[in-house]
């Protein structure tokens, strides 16, 4: 590819206007239908990473170069053809910010490992995935079901649609529902939880030919060690803080308080042996470590330490 279309192509999707020139030269590339479907896979991953606010700065070349190795690359045994695997753009800033999305002739892989982001799926639902979270789809999402699979935790905001989606998750757990938006956490080697913030959902294990429909309000976690499912008829609303950014606790043990911290915050906290029977009440909206750190300093009528993966409080 000449290198002025790679930057023609760019500014396309960024949404500037083409000289004369270049429109031609575009339309030119398009009309072979090989390249139409490269950008269209391309489009498709910008759309996507255009859900996510970053700022980097993008060096095109070095990217594009990797993308012509991937286009290159052929799979003879299977006869078919691997196809750009990101935009030239979109692969710096997946790069750079821990997120990776990938595109075959089969599936489309979403992975985020930093932080939790959003995007909007073919069928207009709306996916959050937590930090160290992948989730996959067929390329024909949609067509005949809403079939994705998911390592990690989600939430799902679910288009109304008579085709069901169905999450297959960890230790044989499915989810199906039509249109509803929930909670799903599903790392491998843990239990797996649901939150059902609206409509209905079926929470399944397929190993047992086993069903459980959790309504709105509720929450249902399968524990792999007991092979067994454990039903609540409420939510505890801080499992979904890393979605809502709100926590509130009321007169709940300290320890607990801070492994919910620990978990939203991604650090270490480590509390004097004087405070471990202490009980806590508060609530964070949005807090960072310095905010979590001060108030409970003040709470506690402790001083702190605070690095990048640690918090410590002394007496």
């Amino acid at each position: 590819m000449k290198e002025q279309l790679k930057h023609i192509i760019v500014s396309q999707l960024s949404g500037n206007k083409l000289s004369h020139m270049d429109n031609t030269e575009f339309q030119n590339w398009i009309k072979d239908d090989s390249n139409l479907e490269i950008y269209n896979d391309i489009k498709n991953i910008w759309n996507a990473t255009g859900k996510i606010n970053y700022t980097v700065d993008v060096d095109v070349e070095s990217e594009w170069k990797r993308f012509l190795v991937l286009k290159d690359s052929k799979v003879k045994s299977k006869g078919r053809k691997l196809y750009f695997t990101l935009s030239s753009i979109a692969a710096s800033i997946i790069l750079a910010i821990g997120i990776f999305i990938g595109v075959n002739n089969k599936t489309i892989v979403y992975s985020y490992s930093e932080n939790s982001n959003h995007f909007v799926l073919p069928d207009n639902s709306e996916v959050w995935l937590n930090k160290n979270t992948t989730l996959k789809l067929d390329r024909k999402f949609g067509t005949n079901e809403r079939f994705v699979d998911l390592n990690g935790e989600a939430f799902f905001d679910i288009q109304k649609s008579t085709k069901p989606f169905i999450i297959e998750a960890s230790h044989g757990i499915s989810v199906k529902v039509l249109g509803t938006s929930f909670n799903v956490k599903s790392y491998l080697n843990n239990n797996v939880e649901l939150q059902v913030v609206s409509g209905t959902v079926e929470f399944a294990n397929r190993n047992q030919n086993k069903v459980v429909v959790v309504e709105k309000g509720n929450e249902v976690i399968y524990s792999s060690s007991k092979n067994i499912f454990l039903k609540e008829n409420t939510i505890n609303s801080n499992k979904i803080s890393w979605h809502t950014g709100e926590l509130n606790f009321n007169n709940e043990p300290l320890l607990q308080v801070i492994i919910m911290l620990e978990e939203y915050l991604s650090i270490e906290i480590v509390v004097p042996k004087s405070a471990h029977e202490l009980h806590y009440s508060g609530k964070f909206s949005n807090p960072s470590a310095n905010n979590v750190a001060e108030v409970l300093a003040k709470a506690l009528g402790y001083n702190y330490t605070l690095t990048d993966k640690k918090l410590t409080f002394v007496e």
